[in-house]
């Protein structure tokens, strides 16, 4: 019975001992964890401390936002500067002359002294377009932005935002690039340019809303998105302040200027 009493109080011992010695090493691993990594064992608002404390001002998804901006503002730049460049481009005076040519007067003949009198404007314009055909080459633009604008958000979801988004600056860039060409060698082929440039310019404002819904959290979206649309205006003004002045110089021989810098500018924008 004794003998049996002290068999059992010696497994006890080795147990606890074993026991013991288990805790110990554990509680030394421990030690050596908090060392090494402080935040590992400890608790989740430490670790959320350390992660604000290591997070800089600028964010990725400000550049997005940034670069977002830019697309829009080329989206008005564009347009605005096609407008202007247009009076530029065509002679008006010959196309008031094809009016004048088809009036018949009934009640007394033209008095050719008083033209002589007065001093015509200089005909400065290249070309010779009708009314009608100014106005297909301004619309055109519009047309396309309106076609491209839900297989535009398509092409977001299943290939990404950001590839959709660099097509449609690309096209736009391209076409805008070579309209001057395309002016030189038909109204027709300027036609199909500026409908090209919108094509590629109703991609961009779909894909925008997949990238703010990706890369903006709720609570930014208010501040950022309205930042984003004021591309819009911000093209308006550069434009307006900028185009009339490079058609009247003669860099790059006055209204192609307003392609070449522009298209230029915006390839610069893709490639960064």
């Amino acid at each position: 019975m004794i003998q049996d009493i002290s068999h059992s109080y010696e497994s006890y011992k080795v147990t606890e001992y074993s026991e013991n010695q288990t805790n110990n090493d554990i509680n030394k691993l421990d030690v050596s964890a908090n060392h090494s990594c402080p935040y590992q064992n400890g608790s989740s608002k430490n670790i959320i401390q350390q992660q604000e404390t290591e997070r800089s001002f600028f964010q990725y998804r400000y550049l997005v936002a940034f670069l977002e901006f830019l697309g829009f503002f080329e989206i008005n730049l564009f347009r605005l500067v096609t407008s202007v460049s247009v009076v530029n481009m065509v002679n008006n005076t010959a196309v008031d002359s094809h009016k004048i040519s088809n009036v018949v007067v009934a009640s007394c003949p033209f008095n050719v002294s008083n033209l002589e009198e007065n001093d015509l404007p200089e005909n400065t314009g290249e070309f010779d377009w009708s009314p009608a055909m100014q106005g297909y080459v301004l619309g055109a633009g519009f047309l396309g932005y309106v076609v491209t604008q839900m297989p535009g958000g398509i092409l977001a979801e299943c290939y990404g935002a950001k590839f959709t988004v660099v097509c449609g600056l690309f096209i736009s860039s391209l076409a805008h690039f070579l309209s001057p060409f395309a002016a030189w060698s038909s109204v027709y082929w300027l036609i199909v340019m500026q409908l090209i440039r919108g094509l590629g310019q109703g991609l961009i404002a779909p894909a925008q809303c997949v990238l703010a819904a990706n890369w903006f959290p709720s609570n930014e979206r208010s501040l950022l998105n309205p930042l984003i649309m004021s591309g819009y205006s911000f093209g308006c003004i550069l434009g307006g302040f900028s185009s009339g002045v490079m058609c009247s110089s003669h860099l790059f021989g006055g209204w192609p200027s307003v392609y070449y810098i522009y298209g230029k500018s915006n390839f610069n924008t893709i490639s960064s």
